[in-house]
């Protein structure tokens, strides 16, 4: 599957910088993130250096209208392949734009967020627990919006299910089922977006499961304020989560909070999890920043979990 991607990706790289015909235009982009972190559960090297992530980022259209186009996400670190996504779409028009390939799954606010405008540097409980911030998989999509209509948009997606590291297994349905995931929002006042997400699976050896999100986000160039709750159900098993996450900028400086909460009744587990983060983010240029942020846990086992992380990141 991976190889097969790869190959796609050569044979449309090879397209773009060959074709004279179809006058394609090709931009490349990237980031790398480096942190300081100092983590209480690490309990023989709580302090420790790490080269968090290292992103390249690849588009381009393959006609002179601009109809087709195709995206590339390549990683150097920690991963069995580079290749993190690759999207060939085609302009449908006032539809959106339809593509086929490997992405991440359409659910919620954060899940789809850039790692480089993560204003707290790690995701929410929610983010990582319910829906998973890793979880990519292979499928159709169709991405729109309507500027006319009170910002109506819309990201439907469906795809093979068979990558289920979000649902904590390493079965197999060898593609047997589908699942269909998707976010629809609207932009009701300037500055305001409200969103809802839906996700239904089905797996040979899971009963179905069901997720649901919500989503507000409020900002200006001041000041943002960020809220999700998320809800998952397998069977007659469930979890459910929120976050409050808010910044204001003062020059090149921006005081930031979040607050997490985490209720995991599924299966064997039942655990409830709170984080409170504070930090502060400088930004050095368009380009640059350098942020800090305590993370305070509080969790059932009687530990010292506290983390403080200092990044740096760069895009390019």
């Amino acid at each position: 599957m991976k190889r097969s991607l790869m190959v796609m990706l050569v044979v449309v790289v090879v397209a773009l910088s060959a074709s004279e015909l179809a006058r394609a235009e090709v931009k490349a982009f990237g980031l790398a993130q480096a942190q300081i972190v100092v983590d209480e559960s690490r309990l023989d090297n709580e302090a420790y250096f790490t080269l968090k992530r290292c992103r390249l980022f690849v588009k381009g259209t393959l006609d002179e209208n601009e109809k087709i186009s195709v995206f590339a996400h390549l990683g150097a670190l920690k991963a069995a392949s580079p290749l993190i996504d690759f999207v060939m779409a085609y302009d449908l028009g006032g539809l959106g734009k339809l593509g086929i390939g490997r992405f991440c799954l359409p659910f919620g606010l954060q899940n789809l967020t850039n790692p480089y405008n993560l204003n707290t540097i790690n995701f929410a409980l929610p983010t990582m627990y319910i829906i998973g911030t890793k979880h990519h998989d292979i499928g159709i999509r169709l991405i729109g919006k309507k500027e006319e209509t009170m910002g109506l948009n819309w990201k439907l997606a469906v795809v093979n299910g068979d990558e289920t590291e979000v649902f904590l297994t390493d079965s197999d349905d060898s593609d047997k089922y589908k699942d269909a995931v998707g976010r629809i929002g609207i932009v009701p006042v300037e500055g305001l977006a409200l969103g809802v997400s839906g996700f239904y699976s089905k797996d040979v050896l899971l009963p179905e499961t069901d997720l649901l999100g919500v989503d507000l986000k409020y900002a200006t160039d001041v000041v943002y304020l960020q809220c999700e709750y998320m809800a998952k159900k397998i069977g007659d098993d469930h979890a459910q989560g929120m976050y409050v996450e808010a910044g204001y900028k003062i020059g090149k400086l921006e005081p930031v909070a979040r607050y997490d909460v985490y209720d995991d009744e599924l299966g064997w587990s039942d655990t409830e999890l709170t984080v409170a983060a504070f930090g502060l983010n400088y930004y050095a240029s368009d380009t640059a920043k350098v942020q800090m942020i305590g993370e305070l846990k509080d969790e059932p086992a009687d530990t010292d979990n506290n983390t403080f992380i200092i990044q740096t990141s760069v895009k390019f």
